[in-house]
C-alpha cells in the first residue's frame, strides 16, 4: 500500500505563487483573457442596434427605438370596425377598454390621444370543450380501444356537456391582432 505524503501548511509543495494576466470585470470576476466576457457581464448598457444609443442590456435597442418599432408595428395592422361590445387592449398602456367612455376617460385624464393608446380588438378565451381521451390519457391502458369503455350513453352526456360549454360567454379576454376602426365619429372620443 502506498503512504501517503504529508505536506504541511508552510510547505512549498502546498501552494505556488503564479503571474497571470486577464480581465476582471466591475464586480471583481476574473474573466481570464476573455475581455468581452468581462465587458459584458460588467456592464449595464450596450448600444443600441439602430442609433447607437444606450440601451440596457437584456435588450438589442434603445427605449425610444423599441417604442418606435413596435408603434410601426402596431399601425401594420389590418383595421376592423369595433362593435362597442367586445373589450379593446391598449398596448400602449397594458390596460383594458370596455366602452367609449372608458377610452374617453382616459384619453382626459392623462390628456392623450386615442392613436396614443395602440388600442387592439379583444378575442375571447372560451371554456374548453370535454374529451374524455384527453382527460384521462394518463390512465388509460396501453392498447386501449374507447369502444370497450366509452358507452354510448357516456359518449352522449360529454356530446351533451360541450354542447352547454360552447354557449357560454366567453371566461376571458385576449388581445386579438386587428385596430378598431370606431362607428362613432372619432372627434368625439378624441
Amino acid at each position: 500500500m502506498k503512504e501517503e505524503e504529508i505536506i504541511l501548511i508552510d510547505s512549498p509543495k502546498a501552494a505556488f505563487k503564479i503571474i497571470t494576466i486577464g480581465w476582471i470585470n466591475r464586480h471583481g470576476q476574473f474573466c481570464g483573457r476573455n475581455k468581452e466576457a468581462a465587458f459584458c457581464s460588467g456592464a449595464t448598457y450596450r448600444y443600441c442596434e439602430d442609433c447607437n444609443s444606450p440601451a440596457k442590456i437584456g435588450y438589442t435597442a434603445c427605449e425610444p427605438c423599441r417604442v418606435k418599432f413596435k408603434q410601426k408595428k402596431y399601425f401594420e395592422k389590418p383595421q376592423k370596425e369595433w362593435d362597442g361590445i367586445v373589450p379593446l387592449y391598449s398596448d400602449a398602456v397594458n390596460e383594458y377598454f370596455y366602452d367609449h367612455d372608458g377610452i374617453e376617460d382616459y384619453c382626459e385624464e392623462y390628456n392623450c390621444k386615442i392613436d396614443d393608446l395602440w388600442l387592439l380588438i379583444c378575442e375571447p378565451e372560451y371554456l374548453r370543450e370535454y374529451d374524455i381521451s384527453e382527460h384521462n390519457e394518463d390512465n388509460w391502458p396501453e392498447d386501449f380501444d374507447s369502444n370497450d369503455i366509452i358507452t354510448g350513453e357516456l359518449e352522449a352526456a360529454i356530446d351533451n356537456l360541450n354542447d352547454i360549454i360552447k354557449k357560454q360567454k366567453p371566461i376571458s379576454w385576449f388581445p386579438g391582432k386587428f385596430r378598431p376602426i370606431f362607428k362613432q365619429k372619432q372627434e368625439e372620443i378624441l
